[in-house]
């Protein structure tokens, strides 16, 4: 008996990708996994099917099933890979400018207590309306 995949291949080539950028262990891929895909966290059904789909990808009788219609899935994977370095990279420089921007302002001895603590609930604001855009 022949194996089929039960989701869109790219939800596996994702996996694939993410299990070989050691991002996360594989049992903690649900959240990555929705986050890709813009699946809505707080949805209980969709988390379910992230789970599923996290289930099938891990079940080893659909291994065979996936290379055969993945062909070319080394250089999929090599891409994905590529990409999501890139992803981290870039946020880690976000973060950094954020963490930066903080440390100025708590260094700042001129500020009284309140102001630094409005000052930084404005850097805060300002990065999630970027990140909201990006």
């Amino acid at each position: 008996m022949t194996a089929t995949i039960k989701y869109d291949l790219e939800f596996y080539e994702y996996l694939d990708g993410l299990r070989r950028s050691d991002v996360t262990n594989m049992w903690g891929a649900r959240p990555h996994l929705m986050r890709h895909f813009e699946m809505d966290e707080d949805d209980r059904g969709a988390q379910t099917q992230a789970g599923e789909i996290l289930k099938d990808w891990m079940d080893p009788s659909q291994t065979g099933a996936r290379q055969a219609r993945q062909g070319t899935s080394l250089t999929t994977g090599r891409r994905e890979v590529r990409r999501m370095t890139e992803a981290v990279e870039g946020t880690k420089r976000c973060i950094q400018a954020v963490l930066d921007r903080i440390a100025a302002v708590l260094e700042d001895e001129d500020d009284q207590d309140a102001q630094k603590l409005d000052r930084i609930t404005t850097i805060v604001q300002e990065s999630r309306e970027i990140v909201s855009t990006a």
